[in-house]
């Protein structure tokens, strides 16, 4: 005899407030992993970790630069096909140093000499991006 169990089996239901079509419903749960993704990159990679503020003005805040620098990740994600992780990995190895003129006071920065051609050059294509 097949147990109700073993009958429902492998079906889901989905519970909603909306007037959404039911297939709209499935596909916007099937995306929700995107929206997981996106959290553990803002709690990992972007270092947004809980502050907790009391103001309203001061919560809106942090949520805006978070989701703001959520959108940046994305967008630099998107133009160079890799992850925001291993973007912020490559920029690590780019070290900038102040120098200054003893007799002229004139400061320049000079960033490191990257040796390694295919460094060099994800290096050049994140500057075009303006990042």
């Amino acid at each position: 005899m097949i147990t109700k169990a073993e009958l429902l089996e492998g079906i889901k239901g989905y519970i909603t407030n909306t007037q959404l079509k039911n297939q709209t419903i499935i596909d916007r749960y099937h995306d929700l992993w995107q929206i997981e993704k996106s959290f553990r990159i803002t709690k990992s990679d972007l270092a947004a970790r809980p502050i907790f503020h009391r103001l309203e003005d001061t919560i809106k805040a942090h949520m805006i630069i978070v989701f703001a620098s959520l959108a940046i990740a994305k967008y630099i994600e998107l133009q160079t096909k890799m992850s925001i992780h291993r973007v912020l990995k490559l920029c690590s190895k780019v070290l900038t140093h102040k120098i200054t003129h003893t007799t002229t006071g004139e400061t320049v920065y000079m960033e490191t000499t990257i040796e390694d051609p295919i460094l060099k050059q994800k290096i050049e294509m994140l500057k075009v991006l303006g990042h």
